[in-house]
């Protein structure tokens, strides 16, 4: 499978180490994100990024990937990183979901559609609640994070400037 190029060492040491076989711990991954409900290009631009992310980038969350339903808000037009609410407030752990805009992200390129999904990640991997009085210091800091995880190029194409 062609996305599993760029996937570095440390995904596969971490799967046997755990006693799994990559392609059994890719997919349980994978459906953990629910990566598996999202249309094909979607499941495969996100595939791509998530096997690009460092190892324990979400260990202090859970993290579920989903297409924006007919007439939602995404409320950063291209996609939104959000505390979801089936949060368990007796749990130490986030509960994240990342909302995908189809009608937005269809005029992207793949790589552009990369970038946003990156930066969208990076915004659930800095655990940062967000807030509308810290807005400019959340969308740099997870441009930075995103940064950071080899995305810097996918990020510019999608127009991020540092």
């Amino acid at each position: 499978m062609s996305c599993y190029r760029t996937v570095g060492t440390a995904w596969r040491q971490f799967a046997a180490e755990h006693g799994e076989a990559w392609e059994t711990a890719v997919a349980r991954w994978l459906e953990d994100y629910g990566v598996h409900q999202l249309p094909d290009r979607y499941r495969w631009l996100v595939t791509e990024v998530i096997l690009r992310l460092p190892e324990g980038w979400s260990s202090h969350c859970s993290c579920t990937i989903r297409m924006a339903g007919e007439g939602e808000v995404v409320r950063e037009h291209y996609a939104e990183a959000r505390l979801s609410s089936d949060a368990d407030e007796t749990c130490w752990r986030q509960a994240w979901e990342v909302v995908l805009n189809a009608a937005a992200l269809n005029e992207l390129t793949d790589a552009a559609i990369r970038g946003c999904i990156a930066h969208e990640l990076a915004h659930v991997g800095s655990a940062l609640l967000p807030t509308p009085e810290k807005y400019n210091l959340h969308e740099n800091r997870a441009d930075n994070i995103a940064k950071w995880w080899g995305f810097e190029e996918d990020l510019k194409v999608l127009g991020v400037v540092w």
